[in-house]
């Protein structure tokens, strides 16, 4: 939501869609706002291109119980995975299990 103003008895809301930036304005009765949350993931794509695996994963691997990271990078200097916060908001027992999943092998 961009905007609130009062419109009389109404209420005039200018809306934005986080994804594709599109804005439109609608008249309300109330506002309830509800905020959601996006990935907090710019520390993962700041290192992907200095890992060995450029944060990608075997997904058939991990299914195997395999090591999930493949060697693509020859200039890279470590194997990334994007889990916890990075992927989405979670709480930390997620981020816990999937740090756990994907570094079983290593």
């Amino acid at each position: 939501m961009l905007a609130v103003t009062e419109r009389g008895q109404k209420k005039q809301v200018t809306l934005r869609h986080v994804l594709t930036g599109r804005t439109k304005i609608q008249l309300v009765d109330h506002v309830v706002i509800e905020n959601g949350t996006k990935p907090m993931d710019m520390l993962y794509f700041d290192l992907k291109s200095q890992s060995k695996n450029m944060g990608q994963l075997d997904h058939q691997a991990l299914l195997n119980a395999d090591f999930p990271f493949e060697d693509i990078n020859s200039e890279g200097a470590f194997f990334l995975a994007r889990i916890g916060d990075a992927v989405a908001s979670r709480n930390i027992h997620a981020a816990i299990y999937d740090a756990m999943r994907v570094g079983a092998d290593i």
